[in-house]
């Protein structure tokens, strides 16, 4: 564990007391200027409100002031002093959206948040694996105008350290330019450094640090529902059209569930499809905590195939907004001839697309996973690249990074039965990220 760096100059964020050891909620410190709080952005012990979903369009705000600085000194990568030291007319202050007041409300109002801002995901993290939030947010006139979302996490190995955020594909900061960006960062490494970080990884947003050397990248694919079911069809690769009709006359039923005995029946074809991958299985209490936090207030579905009663493939979508996100699937293999996965996309499509949703986000994927890069290109999605940057905190640099998806491991998890991979998700899981 790298020591925890406990001096500071005056006026860093609040009192050392406040950002250092003390639990969260951390921007309730009398010594943080009244005008850096919102004044819906109260805090309570209670769980935050259910997160809301609609087929509105996501609000937008056009009023607020354009947030600009020209006197930065220096890029992250060779910062040494805290933020404090540069003026600013809205600085910087950590969050944790698990006890604000309405949190939802106020970072759903930003056009760039996705449902892996909200509190629903948080609580997740949180609840499963032990997570602190510490987001650093900066608010004009009491309006949301940037965030960073980052957790503390503690791994058995590598130590402390923060992730914005955990088990998240793209988790990109909301932020109007570099020099915000800067502003947010530069605000998070100075408290990092006193809560003890070793590393701080962004997922997104490398756009506003071209500087950076980048720790690992990915494929994103992101599907526009907008055109019509018509056009949507016509888009497809014919393999995947091929696979639709086969899967349409195999007497597959599909069910759009919402319940936590779906998630329970998703899990279990989860767990068959992690061993066949060679990977652990999560903890269960995660699929429990999705189902109580995000299913069950209204933030995301289960689609489910059956045949003759018996499940054999289904996925697992969260929703934001207009926005989509498919974020797991799992099938029998046994049944693979089926085409079950290929139905339950096109099925999920036609739902999304008629509720009025605009986008649907597959997710990222491995650049050396070229099997499942052409399943979701072959809807038609538009591919794109997600970059991540991890920096050392205590050496003042980036890091490369490997991506770890597979590997010598992969054959050793496949040998072993469910039950122990269940044992070993439970217990290492956490350290995983």
């Amino acid at each position: 564990m790298a020591d925890i760096e406990t001096s500071h100059k005056p006026g860093l964020l609040s009192s050392s007391a406040a950002l250092g050891p003390s639990p969260l909620p951390l921007c309730t410190s009398s010594a943080a200027p009244a005008h850096r709080r919102p004044a819906a952005l109260t805090h309570r012990c209670t769980d935050a409100p259910a997160h809301r979903r609609t087929d509105a369009p996501t609000h937008r705000r056009t009023d607020a002031p354009a947030h600009r600085r020209t006197d930065l000194p220096s890029p992250i990568s060779h910062l040494r002093s805290p933020i404090s030291d540069l003026p600013s007319p809205a600085s910087p202050i950590p969050i944790n959206p698990l006890t604000a007041l309405d949190w939802d409300d106020t970072v759903l109002s930003h056009p760039g948040s996705t449902f892996f801002h909200t509190t629903a995901w948080a609580r997740v993290l949180h609840d499963t694996y032990g997570f602190n939030p510490v987001y650093m947010a900066v608010f004009d006139d009491g309006h949301l105008s940037g965030l960073l979302p980052c957790m503390d996490v503690d791994r058995l190995i590598g130590g402390r350290r923060g992730i914005g955020l955990p088990f998240t594909d793209d988790s990109a900061p909301l932020v109007e330019d570099e020099t915000q960006f800067l502003d947010l960062a530069h605000s998070l490494i100075a408290l990092g450094r006193i809560r003890g970080w070793r590393t701080w990884e962004c997922r997104g947003g490398a756009q506003w640090i071209p500087e950076a050397r980048l720790s690992l990248s990915f494929y994103t694919h992101t599907l526009d529902l907008t055109s019509g079911e018509a056009a949507l069809l016509s888009g497809f690769a014919p393999s995947v059209r091929r696979a639709i009709r086969k899967a349409d006359r195999s007497g597959l039923e599909v069910r759009i569930e919402d319940s936590a005995a779906s998630v329970d029946t998703f899990y279990r074809l989860h767990c068959i499809t992690r061993r066949r991958q060679g990977m652990p299985v999560q903890p269960k209490a995660f699929f429990d905590n999705i189902a109580r936090h995000v299913i069950a207030r209204g933030s995301g579905r289960v689609i489910l195939a059956y045949r003759s009663g018996q499940p054999v493939a289904g996925a697992m979508f969260f929703e934001s907004g207009r926005r989509v996100f498919y974020k797991f699937g799992a099938s029998d293999l046994a049944c693979q001839d089926l085409r079950a996965n290929n139905l339950i996309m096109w099925r999920a499509i036609r739902f999304y697309a008629g509720c009025g949703f605009a986008t649907l986000d597959f997710g990222r994927t491995s650049m050396a996973n070229e099997g499942l890069r052409r399943f979701k290109t072959g809807w038609g999605a538009v591919e794109s690249r997600l970059s991540y940057f991890k920096y050392d905190l205590r050496r003042s640099r980036y890091l490369a990074d490997r991506d770890r998806a597979s590997g010598w491991h992969d054959a050793i998890f496949r040998c072993l039965p469910i039950p122990v991979l269940r044992a070993l998700g439970s217990l290492l899981y956490r350290h995983l990220t």
